[in-house]
């Protein structure tokens, strides 16, 4: 498939929250359902137009073939070159002289234009159908936007699978401004040119293989030097009572730990408990492994000591 992906300039991670868990599970049921009529429908228009033959279209057959048969009535004057008077030139349009009445071609004309009728009505019902559900799957998080990530680069690829060469356009939030960065090069640039270039529009073999979203800037710090920084309410006296708990993964001295909420972060303390453990029973078993290895080198130092004969 060389259709272009195309990518959103902002995306919300509301539906992988944990705090959202029960909603994005039910709307995730509801967009797999979207996802199925909409491949059903794709697939039913796809054998209708083409009417079970590959690049054959039923409406232009139909439309086509009224023509024809309209045409056989009309007549059109051939003109032909005076030194090949004596070739017998025919026309697509006048085809011999059949002696089809006119009340037989009138019938032929009006069960070829119901037939077209009725064909653009049901491709039209099946198309706005696929509109529908596409507008459904496409606004099914339209609630969840409380998490917003703007995308910040976009690293491309332009070629080959087996050869080509890579650059990068990287948002600057400060500025408001693009730039593409490809190799010593750094040069500003336009979004329209952006989107365009990342997905090959224009017959480009360029096309973005990564992209990286970012915080959007009302819940980022943009530092003078360009650092992102995310900001923390977290009170000193919060801070400092986590700090006074008992050292090791059990005390909450992780700045991290304290923004985690309860469940997670009670879950993230028994896998590591269980590490801890693992971890204790692995260098247990290499110290018995240690201590029976010792054991039978002396074991059987001693049988040989046995079996030498004392020196006379």
């Amino acid at each position: 498939n060389t259709n272009p992906v195309r990518f959103d300039k902002v995306i919300y991670a509301d539906r992988f929250m944990f705090e959202n868990k029960v909603i994005s599970s039910i709307l995730r049921i509801k967009a797999r359902d979207y996802q199925k009529r909409i491949r059903a429908l794709e697939s039913a228009l796809e054998k209708y137009r083409s009417f079970g033959i590959p690049k054959m279209n039923i409406q232009n057959v139909l439309q086509h073939s009224l023509q024809f048969i309209k045409s056989q009535n009309e007549s059109i004057p051939l003109e032909q070159d005076p030194e090949h008077l004596d070739l017998k030139l025919y026309h697509p349009l006048q085809i011999g002289d059949l002696k089809f009445s006119i009340e037989k071609i009138g019938n032929t004309i009006e069960v070829l234009s119901s037939y077209e009728k009725k064909v653009n009505e049901e491709i039209k019902e099946m198309e706005e159908q696929l509109l529908d559900y596409q507008k459904k799957l496409d606004s099914n998080y339209n609630e969840m936007r409380s998490y917003p990530y703007q995308l910040q680069s976009i690293l491309v690829h332009a070629g080959q699978a087996d050869s080509g060469h890579y650059y990068s356009y990287i948002f600057d939030f400060e500025q408001g401004k693009w730039r593409k960065y490809n190799d010593t090069h750094i040069l500003e640039e336009t979004e329209e040119n952006v989107f365009s270039n990342s997905i090959g529009e224009g017959g480009s073999s360029a096309s973005a293989y990564c992209l990286i979203y970012v915080a959007k800037p009302k819940e980022v710090n943009l530092r003078p030097e360009g650092i992102l920084v995310r900001q923390f309410s977290l009170s000193e006296s919060k801070l400092a009572k986590e700090k006074t708990e008992s050292p090791g993964r059990k005390g909450l001295k992780d700045l991290y730990n304290m923004l985690l909420p309860p469940v997670i972060r009670k879950e993230v303390e028994e896998d590591n408990e269980k590490l801890d453990q693992e971890i204790a029973d692995f260098r247990a078993g290499n110290i018995v492994k240690k201590v029976q290895q010792i054991y039978i080198e002396r074991h059987e130092l001693l049988w040989q000591l046995r079996d030498q004969k004392p020196l006379e």
